[in-house]
Order: C-alpha cells, then sequence, then structure tokens
C-alpha cells in the first residue's frame, strides 16, 4: 500500500469536508505526534480568504482555538497543517450532546 505523503506528514483518513476544503487526519513522521491537515486545491477561487484566515490563524494562541501549526505549499494544493482536535469540532460535539 503505498502511503499519501504531504511534507513530513503521512495522511489518513477524511475527518472533515467543506465546500473548499478536505481536512485529514495525519501522522507526523519524525515525532508520531496526530494532526489534522486541511487541503485546499490548486484551482480554489477563494484563495484570497485562505490566506487571510492563514494569518489571522498564526497570530491567535488561545486554549479554545485550533492551532496553526504550518503550510505546505505543494503541487497538488495548498496543505495548512492545524492541531487534531481529538474529539471533532465544537458543532460535532453540540450534536452528540443534542445542545
Amino acid at each position: 500500500m503505498a502511503l499519501n505523503l504531504v511534507g513530513d506528514y503521512s495522511l489518513g483518513a477524511v475527518i472533515g469536508q467543506g465546500s473548499s476544503a478536505v481536512v485529514h487526519q495525519a501522522w507526523q513522521r519524525e515525532t508520531g505526534a496526530f494532526v489534522a491537515i486541511k487541503k485546499f486545491e490548486r484551482s480554489n477561487n477563494d484563495i484570497k480568504a485562505v490566506l487571510t484566515e492563514l494569518d489571522l490563524l498564526s497570530k491567535l494562541d488561545h486554549p479554545n482555538i485550533v492551532k496553526y501549526l504550518g503550510a505546505i505549499n505543494g503541487s497538488e494544493g495548498l496543505h495548512v497543517v492545524l492541531e487534531y482536535m481529538e474529539n471533532g469540532s465544537l458543532v460535532r460535539q453540540f450534536r452528540v450532546f443534542s445542545i
């Protein structure tokens, strides 16, 4: 089985999908840490909005906001490396607990 690699990361299962990106769980091969990688296709027309989001995330440091860990600009698109939230998004938790 071929590994799907992005930089120093091995991509795993899709854990989320939106209108402009797909989110994979990934494994950092050197440290063994799990992260989330949000992949934006090269043809994404909203790249300016994505870059604005990255600029904002890179400046934030709060325990209730997912941490931006970096970005990899490759031939397949822009891959944004984020902190992996083991229990999923806040919206998912609201659904699970019927809030």
